[in-house]
């Protein structure tokens, strides 16, 4: 009788187990349910000039989602998939010169939940607009190697030719290199540098000089100069347009600290 009760007892703590696993999966909805949002304020660029991204994830459902958030064009989880005119789309991912491998963490996304981040693809433009035209662009964050994708509505944008001294600029970018990677260094940072002061000599003024601040600036901090690199974040932070705006606050804090 002693041995029955037990055998009882166990099936139905057993059966509370199923029941409560089944009552959780029943309201965690599927990751493919997230809604993925991306939006470009401009919609016209020169060739190799960096496009700021807003990347928008939100859980339009009325109960949880597990999944994540790691929408960074940096992260292992973002794809953007490219569309010029009358050709078929292609996937484009990994876009730092040296990716790192991060793994992700995974939560319940509530209700209404939403998050949201900026990013900047300053990486590889030359391969993913290799000429001036009409691009469509959509956005694809997946499960990390489990069930499931969001995928973006697309967006759409203008590459133009530049002209002028944005041409001039454009004609010294090419020559370098590796045009991918100017904004990012090429491997050899002082190579990299001396491009980069070269360029902000002759082109002071022209639509990527912004870029190549900040990306001297960010240098010279992780080469501990900090004299030159604060000074010349406080010229970026002065540019409310500036994409790179908010970085180049933190940075020029933190050049603060080290002082």
């Amino acid at each position: 009788m002693r041995k029955m009760f037990r055998v009882s007892v166990f099936l139905f703590i057993v059966w509370c187990g199923f029941n409560s696993q089944d009552t959780v999966s029943a309201q965690i909805s599927e990751f493919s349910e997230l809604r993925l949002e991306i939006s470009i304020a401009k919609r016209s660029f020169r060739q190799l000039e960096p496009i700021a991204i807003n990347f928008k994830v939100s859980n339009p459902t009325d109960h949880p989602i597990v999944g994540h958030t790691a929408f960074n064009l940096t992260s292992n989880a973002t794809v953007l998939l490219v569309r010029a005119e009358n050709e078929k789309e292609v996937s484009f991912s990994g876009f730092s010169p040296t990716p790192k491998q991060v793994g992700l963490v995974t939560r319940p996304i509530k209700p209404g939940e939403s998050v949201e981040v900026d990013n900047i693809l300053d990486y590889p433009l030359m391969e993913i607009f290799p000429k001036p035209g009409v691009y469509r662009l959509r956005a694809k964050m997946t499960n990390w190697g489990k069930p499931g994708f969001a995928v973006s509505a697309p967006v759409t944008i203008t590459v133009v030719a530049p002209e002028g001294t944005d041409k001039d600029a454009f004609d010294f970018i090419l020559k370098t290199p590796n045009p991918d990677m100017f904004y990012t260094g090429d491997g050899n940072l002082g190579r990299s540098e001396k491009n980069w002061r070269q360029f902000l000599d002759r082109y002071p003024n022209c639509i990527y000089s912004d870029f190549v601040t900040f990306s001297l600036a960010r240098h010279l901090f992780y080469r501990n100069e900090i004299g030159e690199s604060a000074m010349l974040f406080g010229q970026l932070t002065e540019k409310t347009d500036f994409p790179y705006r908010e970085k180049s606050l933190f940075f020029l804090s933190e050049t603060k600290k080290k002082e």
